[in-house]
C-alpha cells in the first residue's frame, strides 16, 4: 500500500488509467491509499513506493504543456526517473549500446524534458574560442 497526501491522491486517481498502459496496476484502496498491484519489469522489487512517488512529483512539476498527452508526460517523466546520472559508472559495452540507442532515435538532439544532448560546433568557431 502507499498512502498519499489528498492532492496526490486525486492526481494519482486521475493518472490510474494511463499508467496502466505503461504497465503499473494501482488499484485505489480508501483514505488517500492505493495499491500497488503491479510495476513494469524495470522497476526493482520493494521500490514501487518510491517510484510512484517519484513519477508523481515529477509529472507535477512537469510544466503545463499543453501539446503534450497525459501519457506522453507520464513517458518522459519515467525515462527521467530510469535514466543513467552523471557519475554513474557504466561498462564501455553499455555506453556504446546507448550512444547508438541515442542515434537511432527519431529525434537523438533532446532530452524527454527539451534540454539539449550535444552541442555542434564548426571547426572555425572553435578556433576562433582557442585564438588559433
Amino acid at each position: 500500500p502507499i498512502q498519499l497526501t489528498p492532492d496526490d491522491s486525486i492526481l494519482l486517481e486521475s493518472l490510474l488509467k494511463d499508467l496502466l498502459e505503461l504497465g503499473y496496476q494501482v488499484e485505489p484502496f480508501g483514505n488517500h491509499t492505493f495499491l500497488i498491484q503491479g510495476t513494469p519489469a524495470d522497476i526493482p522489487s520493494g521500490n514501487e513506493k518510491k517510484a510512484i512517488e517519484i513519477l508523481l512529483d515529477q509529472y507535477k512539476h512537469s510544466g503545463s504543456d499543453v501539446k503534450l498527452s497525459t501519457r506522453e508526460k507520464l513517458i518522459r517523466c519515467l525515462a527521467r526517473q530510469h535514466a543513467v546520472k552523471a557519475g554513474d559508472p557504466l561498462p564501455q559495452k553499455e555506453m556504446q549500446a546507448l550512444v547508438q540507442s541515442l542515434f537511432d532515435c527519431a529525434n537523438p538532439n533532446m532530452t524527454p524534458s527539451g534540454s539539449p544532448v550535444f552541442l555542434e560546433f564548426r571547426k572555425d568557431y572553435i578556433d576562433k574560442m582557442f585564438e588559433k
